[in-house]
């Protein structure tokens, strides 16, 4: 999702220009599995430049809404007049910051409120969100994280996938989409080679510590597949 500035440094303290953050979004709406035009909408010609936080946090709830739907742990939607709600958050429980209460439309505020129920949005102190300062591109990547932790994008249990022969990368996240070091998994091959598919005996290691970490990745570790039966 990031390419830095091609000098191999990525500037977290600069702040995010309007063009970057359609960047960041766009790139966040693939790995969520959302559509993009859904998450930007008109911002490349209307949203601030450098990007304030009031409209940082309308992007991300919109790739929220976008990406989740009934089947996840939590669903974000989009009420009638456009603002948002998050599920199992009764209207009467809902928290909010009080200076983006105060400064911001429904639709800004209530983003701000929905990303604050999801541990998204964090504040920066005494209660306050700062709606209208600008966003730095730390920050930016701090939200943008902790966002895609409620998408499919950082799934909660076990997933394994495969992008080379004869390797694997597992990974294992708890209910709160955080990495579980040092859990068993058993991985098994399987091959057609005469036809009908056989199973070889499975592979038993711990993520974390027994694979082969051919590449660091906070999903867990290229780990080698076991021996291909036959």
């Amino acid at each position: 999702m990031t390419v830095g500035y091609g000098d191999g440094t990525f500037k977290p303290n600069d702040d995010v220009s309007r063009m970057e953050m359609v960047l960041f979004m766009e790139r966040a709406a693939a790995v969520a599995g959302a559509d993009a035009e859904d998450v930007v909408g008109d911002f490349a010609e209307t949203g601030s430049d450098p990007v304030h936080r009031g409209d940082m946090a309308l992007l991300i709830a919109r790739l929220l809404a976008a990406a989740t739907t009934k089947e996840s742990a939590v669903n974000v939607t989009n009420n009638a007049d456009g603002t948002f709600a998050v599920s199992g958050v009764a209207d009467k429980d809902w928290d909010y910051f009080a200076d983006s209460r105060r400064s911001q439309n429904r639709v800004h505020d209530s983003a701000a409120s929905a990303l604050y129920e999801l541990g998204v949005a964090k504040g920066t102190g005494m209660g306050y969100f700062s709606a209208a300062s600008t966003v730095s591109r730390g920050a930016m990547a701090a939200f943008i994280t902790r966002a895609l932790a409620h998408t499919t994008a950082r799934p909660e249990g076990v997933t394994i996938q495969s992008d080379g022969p004869g390797e694997v990368v597992v990974s294992v996240r708890d209910a709160n989409f955080h990495p579980v070091a040092n859990a068993v998994v058993d991985v098994f091959s399987v091959s057609d080679l005469s036809g009908s598919a056989r199973s070889a005996a499975p592979k038993r290691g711990r993520v974390g510590s027994w694979c082969r970490a051919a590449r660091p990745c906070c999903h867990g570790h290229r780990s080698p597949a076991p021996p291909r039966p036959g």
